[in-house]
């Protein structure tokens, strides 16, 4: 983490925040002056019901949507309203998501090791055809996938699997800022935790700084530093994860709290 002046530096400040769908009769509010702030380094978990605009939120960031209104200021530059190519270079080198279906988000039609080497190519960051394959091979490897994969497709992949392969085109970028939006609800219970655990070692490994979006707030007090609770396309409550968790102040978060399956004590043991 940088520390800037005492302070940890930030990374990604949102500032009233709108983004607006149809018109008239038919508008639709789905984020509604969001604001919060991630420090380099930190993950921030963002948790809500289905509906609650947290999605949505994070493809306004990358600009999968073009904000209705607010600021959004990442490294210190406003990347809201019209962008230019600098800008654009900004976003597109320094941000990168990890989406909720990873077979939604794989060209089918394409190799896993081109796939991985997407981003490679358009940036130009190897300075040859060995060091793209090192690159690629390193990556496949520090997701937990045998390089020998590289020539398969995405289909002959299991879900999670195809979640390892984003995770490694995303990483191989180290982008500063990673928004991993649902990267576990789609997979199996048990893969669930084998992929967050990676998340959690390729952070710390990068010093990445991850938006975590997830309505499993299990999973978000395992992972995340700061957590902000979203309903209703507004963040009601947003602190240090434990103190939110242990002291919730809103009475959404502490309706979330209460909704967490708890483990029966007397069951724990096979």
């Amino acid at each position: 983490m940088d520390i800037v002046n005492g302070k940890q530096d930030s990374l990604l400040k949102v500032e009233g925040l709108k983004q607006y769908f149809g018109k008239g009769k038919s508008l639709v509010k789905a984020v509604d002056d969001v604001s919060f702030e991630i420090k380099k380094g930190q993950i921030y978990g963002l948790v809500g019901e289905s509906g609650s605009g947290k999605t949505t939120v994070g493809r306004s960031i990358i600009r999968i949507y073009d904000p209705t209104g607010g600021s959004i200021r990442f490294k210190g530059t406003e990347i809201t309203g019209k962008l230019d190519k600098e800008k654009k270079q900004l976003i597109t080198s320094g941000i990168q998501m990890i989406f909720q279906d990873p077979m939604a988000s794989l060209n089918p039609s394409k190799k896993v090791f081109d796939i991985i080497a997407q981003g490679v190519d358009i940036h130009h960051l190897a300075s040859s055809d060995a060091e793209r394959k090192d690159m690629v091979y390193e990556m496949m490897e520090e997701v937990g996938l045998n390089p020998s994969y590289a020539d398969r497709y995405p289909r002959q992949f299991s879900g999670g699997q195809r979640q390892r392969i984003a995770i490694a085109r995303t990483v191989i970028l180290k982008p500063d800022l990673i928004i991993a939006d649902e990267p576990i609800s789609a997979l199996d219970v048990s893969i669930q935790a084998q992929i967050i655990n990676l998340l959690k070692q390729l952070q710390q490994k990068y010093g990445t700084t991850i938006l975590f979006i997830a309505h499993d707030l299990s999973m978000v007090r395992y992972l995340s530093d700061v957590v902000g609770v979203m309903n209703h396309g507004h963040i009601v409550e947003t602190g240090d994860t434990e103190e939110v968790f242990n002291n919730p102040k809103d009475q959404y978060t502490i309706d979330l709290l209460e909704a967490i399956p708890r483990m029966n004590p007397r069951r724990t043991e096979i």
